[in-house]
């Protein structure tokens, strides 16, 4: 059944500081003591507002984010972000 599935992928970049950014559900779904949700748009405006911004930064900001925004709550979920850039 997996010898059926390709395993190949393509990737063009635009320009030359294009930005591909990756991230699961449990930094977008983590929830404040108010169980209220990061929320994609809060992480998307982030990348937007820093997209000039060295990679690692990027990453660092988003997990300062996070972080204030889940304070005494434990997190439950995996918490994946990558950032590339051309």
């Amino acid at each position: 059944m997996i010898d059926a599935v390709p395993n190949t992928a393509s990737l063009s970049w635009v320009g030359k500081k294009d930005l591909l950014v990756l991230f699961t559900d449990g930094i977008s779904d983590a929830r404040n003591l108010r169980n209220e949700r990061l929320g994609e748009e809060r992480v998307l405006e982030l990348i937007r507002e820093n997209r000039d911004n060295d990679t690692r930064v990027i990453v660092d900001r988003d997990f300062k984010m996070l972080e204030g925004h889940t304070r005494a709550v434990s997190l439950r979920y995996d918490l994946t972000l990558v950032v590339l850039r051309s």
